[in-house]
């Protein structure tokens, strides 16, 4: 998801201190009001946490908020997202990225997605929390926004970035993901990176209650070389001559 920055590595490693609760309800369905402090001349760009062939992952800065909520207003988007399949109103999108994306991406959780060759912003990507029965797991989300930037393995290198990131640095034991049936190619996608089905459930949207069919997906700790994530993963392979196989786009 390999170079970090040092200031990446104050956050806590202990997903189960509060700092994630209550998060997942809100990324499913809620909005809050709208943030109004800005810190003087804000950064154009996010320090760098963690750098791929691709892609790297920065902390989000205020800068990123505008093409955020373009991102989240597109129905294409929210169709392959939003557990309610409806974008998000300008002023949710702003509440949303201040008070839940930029104090996340200060903890260490939540990461801006930049393009390695010219450093443009195309998406974005969380570990959030998992729930209380999971202490040392963190559900995994990403958003690849800039259209342009699908189908080239941009998505696929993030997500191998953040559970590297998972692994390596804030000591989870595992990753979790939930993506809807009607995305396989993100499911193929996510299969390549080493996620592996874990269950299903069905959902039921309101008003008309269409049902929303939801798979479940995880990936561990690796145990040995041959499940290493990421770049580790690459490199073990490199060194015993076993090809890497290219993940499917996310």
């Amino acid at each position: 998801m390999q170079d970090l920055d040092s200031r990446s590595m104050t956050s806590s490693t202990d997903p189960s201190d509060g700092k994630l609760a209550g998060l997942r309800s809100f990324f499913r369905r809620g909005s809050v009001d709208d943030g109004e402090n800005e810190p003087p001349d804000p950064p154009a760009i996010g320090d760098l946490v963690r750098s791929g062939e691709r892609v790297q992952l920065r902390r989000h800065v205020a800068a990123n908020r505008a093409a955020f909520q373009r991102w989240y207003a597109d129905p294409e988007i929210a169709y392959l997202l939003r557990h309610d399949l409806s974008p998000l109103s300008d002023r949710q999108s702003r509440g949303y990225f201040d008070t839940v994306i930029l104090p996340l991406s200060l903890q260490g959780y939540c990461f801006a997605i930049h393009t390695s060759d010219t450093g443009e912003l195309i998406g974005s990507t969380a570990l959030t929390d998992a729930g209380p029965e999971s202490p040392s797991a963190a559900l995994f989300r990403i958003v690849i926004g800039e259209k342009w930037a699908w189908d080239k393995g941009f998505g696929s290198e993030a997500t191998r970035l953040v559970v590297d990131q998972a692994f390596d640095v804030l000591g989870l034991d595992e990753v979790q993901l939930e993506v809807f049936r009607h995305n396989p190619r993100a499911i193929a996608a996510y299969r390549k990176v080493g996620f592996q089905r874990t269950g299903a459930h069905t959902e039921y949207i309101p008003p008309n209650g269409d049902p929303l069919h939801v798979v479940e997906m995880a990936i561990r700790r690796p145990a040995d070389a041959a499940e290493l994530p990421g770049e580790d993963r690459i490199r073990a392979e490199s060194a015993t001559g076993s090809p890497d196989e290219t993940a499917s786009q996310v």
